[in-house]
């Protein structure tokens, strides 16, 4: 455990303990309390921001009974939510829904945590085979979040990956892609560790379904350089999918690579000096024709045009002088 995990479980349990304190001794609705409160709240928020990114469930299980306790809206809305990620995280599915409908018909709930109860509901409904109602509540997440003042860019970006995800699950990469997309600058510009890297790893997941393996490739090594990585398997995963789809593709293009091309080899034409006896060429013409057509057509052009000399009058007296 690193130091800053160490003070963030030791900050939780001090904060357990001065709770029940200040509500033991009653002071919870004191004046001077209420800012105290109000700093404590955000702390502990922190804190199981920290346990959700590290996936700690058994800190964001600490962190959420110590806020339900606090006498804060936020605060509540906060310890709503975060124990129902642990209850869903736990195989409590049914308790966590029940905990998030009552946290999205809470009208004092916290815009942010009302907003992520509505993509959390979202993801129990997807994963139980309601891929409709689920992009229904992502897009009415990122619609409240959106209309709320100030805008919770984190929450709204949040909500838009978790729709595209549930594309790219149904086979819709290339709509999931362009969806993406349209965040990177917005992602950027918010730099939250978690959500970067989330942002990333999904895009690189659907740009390989695609195709795109170099593009995959560097999406997944942003992922990967998360402080987070070791808590979130998944994104090594993606990582290590790329590499072997690469490997494959390596060997595929050498194992059908063609080989170098060669120059076509120039036709070699064979001179042929005939020499024709008089008693071979009155003999046998026919004969003497056959033997000189060639299928080949640039020797039979060859042929056509060659002209036989008449025999000598040395010829003519010696016959058997010029005989093949």
């Amino acid at each position: 455990m690193t130091s800053a995990e160490q003070g963030n479980s030791l900050f939780i349990v001090r904060s357990s303990k001065l709770i029940k304190e200040l509500l033991t001794r009653g002071i919870a609705h004191a004046a001077d309390s209420q800012q105290y409160f109000t700093q404590l709240t955000h702390r502990l928020i922190s804190a199981s921001e920290f346990a959700y990114s590290r996936q700690d469930f058994e800190g964001i299980k600490q962190a959420s009974s110590l806020l339900v306790a606090l006498p804060l809206p936020q605060a509540q809305s906060a310890g709503l939510w975060y124990q129902a990620i642990s209850d869903y995280k736990a195989g409590k599915t049914a308790q966590a829904a029940a905990t998030l409908d009552g946290l999205v018909n809470r009208p004092e709930a916290a815009p942010r945590f009302r907003a992520r109860a509505l993509q959390s509901l979202g993801t129990i409904h997807y994963w139980s085979g309601d891929a409709e109602s689920a992009r229904l509540l992502y897009m009415e997440s990122a619609r409240y979040i959106r209309g709320s003042a100030p805008l919770d860019a984190y929450t709204f970006a949040q909500a838009l990956i978790l729709h595209s995800y549930s594309r790219g699950l149904d086979g819709e990469s290339r709509q999931a892609v362009k969806e993406l997309l349209s965040l990177e600058k917005l992602v950027k510009t918010i730099g939250e560790p978690l959500l970067t890297a989330t942002y990333c790893n999904n895009i690189a997941v659907e740009l390989l379904e695609l195709g795109h393996v170099n593009e995959a490739a560097f999406y997944s090594r942003v992922a990967c350089l998360s402080p987070f990585v070791n808590a979130h398997t998944e994104w090594k995963d993606t990582a290590l999918e790329i590499d072997q789809h690469s490997a494959s593709k390596a060997v595929v293009a050498v194992a059908v690579s063609p080989e170098p091309r060669k120059r076509p080899a120039q036709p070699k034409y064979l001179l042929v000096v005939l020499r024709f006896s008089p008693c071979v060429r009155l003999a046998q013409p026919k004969r003497l024709r056959q033997r000189v057509s060639c299928k080949n057509p640039t020797s039979a052009r060859v042929a056509s045009v060659a002209r036989i000399r008449a025999p000598s009058a040395a010829s003519r007296l010696d016959p058997q002088q010029h005989c093949l």
